[in-house]
């Protein structure tokens, strides 16, 4: 179980309006350089060493999330402090992923152990191999993953996309929304029905005159289009 400060922590990383499906801890094989160095008097040349890394991923609907945590050395009893914040992050959308494998880990007499998980393009890991030892976790995270990234490539195939992704496009251009919006928000808007789509647009572009107007704050601007996006 996370200590509730670690999952607020990991939490900070989300985009707006979205929540984690699945969080677990995984590993990797990292080489580290050891530099060169004096010890008693005697010199020891650098070296490769290979090392055991983890790390935390989160998955939600759109993404996969990943973080590195540092122990918090807080508090009298230090050893005690039960949380750690994030040293490191990255966060991929499911459109982004290519290439995979998933691999099951069995021991010498054949038992399940556990899982590994290749990618291509690491975005951030040290390695594209990661490692979880739970085959209940590694099946559910296959499983939210692996429906992530059919979801936006059935939506991609789809004969009206180019259209969809024109629309939202005249949104960017009549600026309500930003460049980063834009980005963001294609795995939202596209998929939806014609009928939505366009009530969707009537409703940014009213959002955008309230805000022009005064009624709207830009952060309630930026809070309300996003609800309207993952409607």
């Amino acid at each position: 179980m996370y200590d509730p400060r670690t999952i607020a922590e990991f939490e900070r990383l989300l985009e707006p309006g979205e929540s984690f499906l699945l969080l677990s801890d995984w590993t990797w094989n990292q080489d580290v350089w050891i530099e060169d160095r004096y010890f008693l008097n005697t010199y020891v040349p650098g070296r490769w060493v290979n090392v055991l890394a983890s790390g935390t991923i989160g998955l939600t609907e759109h993404h996969m999330y990943f973080a590195q945590f540092l122990e918090a050395k807080k508090g009298v009893f230090k050893f005690k402090a039960g949380y750690h914040e994030v040293v490191n992050h990255w966060a991929r959308h499911y459109q982004n992923f290519t290439q995979w494998q998933f691999n099951r880990i069995k021991s010498n007499k054949g038992v399940l152990t556990g899982y590994s998980f290749m990618f291509a393009g690491n975005d951030g890991l040290p390695n594209s191999t990661i490692f979880n030892n739970d085959p209940s976790i590694a099946e559910k995270f296959q499983e939210i993953f692996l429906a992530g990234v059919n979801r936006y490539h059935t939506i991609a195939s789809t004969p009206d996309f180019a259209e969809q992704l024109a629309a939202l496009g005249r949104l960017f251009q009549e600026g309500v929304l930003t460049e980063e919006e834009f980005q963001r928000s294609k795995e939202l808007f596209i998929g939806k029905s014609p009928d939505a789509q366009q009530q969707t647009e009537r409703n940014l572009r009213s959002l955008k005159q309230l805000r022009d107007s005064g009624v709207l704050t830009e952060a309630e601007f930026a809070t309300k289009k996003w609800d309207l996006l993952s409607d």
